[in-house]
């Protein structure tokens, strides 16, 4: 910083006082028509060598003047560029300022309990920023399921506000006399969700929830493994609010994890579903490339195949400092290994994973998908073909 300051009032010196200079000991750079006849006439006296030698210092000012707006110019067209990259805030619409108002009103009204407890966080994001002590404070507050799962508090209101937005969005696309899905009921564990933070206080729990990924992958082990995955996976997905992938897996992953091939096979904002686990390490080094420090878990039983498992560990390790994390159904020799207890509690250390059974996953997935879909109605479109992400790369 120090050094460019110096380099700039160089600059500023030789820019504003060189000109200063000569106009004071020269005068006027420009010869008058008389001096031209003297300079012709005797152009080795003493003075018009004194001229030309002015004349020569000024062409010279002009030069790194030249240079220096030459400089500035296109630092200008630089910065202007980055500036039109940034994203665009949406500016909200009159109906959509009073809608915002009235569910904030409806928030605040179904959630005094647990706001009086402690104030509000963020929505989970499972990264690798460390919680606080209010955010842990509330995160030791969760829902229960009928099903047996639980979901942190912050995990529970994403939840309930991607639930009120697909009611908008049914709302406003209704249409009486040909489309039945706005009068649809939304899946059951969703609203259980809902009718917990708005009938009754939720659970405490005497630990917090873990958002932290242990760098390098963690595996999961013991009899909450498989809950805890789901649970995991659910709440990278809701609290997911770019149109990049955050959670990597495969298909046959997904399948041992919820079961049905329906789910498996919507479109889910976040979600990235491969072939194989050679395809989704792939994917995770292209990711990597292209958008530098977004953080992406892959989801993954540890694979029988040993390259496979190196490949992995490679990806893991030299990803940490990428924000690469993984979650390896099974014991994970290269990472740490978390055993998982029924209730979503870690032996290794304080604090207690979300967990979810497969009904649960499914009708979470369900309402993360309904998010992108315009019409509820409509079936999920078909992901795009690889020759369609090229030609769109390509505009």
């Amino acid at each position: 910083m120090i050094k460019r300051l110096w380099s700039g009032f160089w600059l500023a010196v030789l820019l504003v006082g060189v000109p200063v200079v000569l106009v004071v000991m020269v005068g006027n750079p420009l010869p008058a028509r008389r001096d031209l006849a003297a300079l012709v006439a005797e152009p080795l006296a003493e003075d018009n060598v004194y001229a030309a030698i002015a004349l020569v210092a000024w062409l010279i000012w002009a030069g790194l003047l030249y240079a220096a707006l030459a400089e500035a110019w296109v630092r200008a067209r630089r910065a202007a560029r980055w500036l039109r990259r940034l994203p665009r805030l949406p500016l909200p619409t009159a109906i959509q300022g009073l809608t915002g108002g009235m569910l904030g009103a409806i928030a605040v009204t179904t959630s005094t309990t647990a706001t009086d407890a402690a104030p509000p966080a963020a929505a989970s994001t499972l990264d690798d920023t460390a919680p606080t002590s209010s955010r842990m404070a509330r995160e030791a507050v969760g829902v229960e399921l009928p099903d047996g799962g639980w979901l942190p508090i912050s995990v529970a209101d994403a939840v309930n506000a991607a639930a009120a937005a697909v009611w908008w969005r049914r709302r406003r696309l209704y249409h009486p006399d040909t489309d039945d899905a706005g009068v649809t009921p939304l899946p059951a564990t969703v609203a259980a969700v809902q009718a917990t933070l708005a009938d009754a206080a939720p659970a405490t729990s005497p630990v917090a929830a873990v958002f932290e990924l242990p760098a390098r992958g963690v595996g999961l082990t013991g009899p909450g493994a498989a809950a805890a995955a789901r649970g995991a996976l659910v709440s990278l997905l809701l609290t997911h609010r770019s149109g990049h992938p955050r959670v990597v897996t495969t298909n046959d992953d997904l399948e041992v994890l919820i079961g049905g091939a329906d789910t498996v096979q919507t479109r889910i904002p976040g979600l990235h579903v491969a072939d194989g686990l050679a395809e989704a390490c792939a994917a995770m080094d292209a990711m990597a490339v292209d958008h530098p420090g977004r953080p992406v878990t892959i989801l993954t039983a540890i694979p029988d195949d040993p390259g496979l498992v190196r490949r992995l560990a490679a990806l893991l390790t030299l990803g940490a400092a990428h924000n690469l994390t993984g979650l390896i159904l099974g014991p994970w020799p290269h990472g740490t290994t978390w055993h998982i207890d029924t209730d979503g509690s870690i032996d290794t250390r304080p604090g207690r994973l979300a967990t979810l059974t497969s009904t649960a996953t499914n009708d979470l997935l369900t309402l993360a998908a309904l998010q992108i879909r315009e019409d509820p109605a409509a079936p999920a479109p078909p992901p795009p073909s690889p020759s369609r992400q090229a030609a769109a790369r390509g505009r």
